[in-house]
């Protein structure tokens, strides 16, 4: 065996290692940006079941917020009766007034603690759904992004291995 072929052999041999090689770096790449395409789409589910947990919870501490806030205004409307009462002072006129401006103003702020929950609760499902397009998307880029570098993986492995073998080089003329 002449030293040409002998090297031409080894070369096609370096070029075979260096394609599986090169697949198999190709394969390794692949699989982490799938499996980083599952994780965020996992870290997306759970950022959006938090979410939709504050939302849950933001309701429950408004209602016993309410609730509390209910009871104080009855002590308060109470304490106003008692005092106009003390006073001599006739439950009509002036005094029922004031009595129905401060219940008034007392039930305004149950409902305002009613209403900012509801605007709480509806921002953090909003982020929760959010979050779910949002890893959908990172996911949906990466696993694009998984076969864009499988593809290319593949032809550089082809390519080096065809060169290796001399499928590439320029043609002899022939005359």
């Amino acid at each position: 065996m002449s030293f040409i072929a002998f090297a031409t052999t080894y070369a096609v041999q370096i070029a075979a290692t260096a394609a599986v090689v090169s697949l198999a770096g190709t394969a390794v790449a692949v699989k982490g940006q799938m499996n980083a395409a599952t994780a965020a789409e996992n870290t997306a589910k759970y950022n959006a079941k938090l979410q939709q947990q504050q939302a849950t919870q933001t309701n429950l501490v408004a209602a016993e917020n309410a609730r509390r806030k209910t009871r104080e205004n009855a002590r308060i409307i109470g304490a106003q009766r008692a005092a106009i009462g003390a006073s001599g002072l006739a439950m009509a006129g002036t005094p029922l007034a004031v009595l129905g401006e401060t219940a008034m103003m007392l039930q305004r702020d149950i409902l305002d603690i009613g209403f900012d929950s509801a605007n709480q609760s509806r921002n953090l499902r909003a982020a929760a759904n959010l979050s779910i397009y949002e890893g959908k998307s990172n996911a949906s880029a990466l696993k694009t992004s998984a076969l864009a570098t499988g593809i290319s993986g593949v032809a550089s492995a082809a390519t080096g291995y065809g060169q290796a073998k001399g499928l590439f080089a320029p043609k002899s003329p022939t005359v």
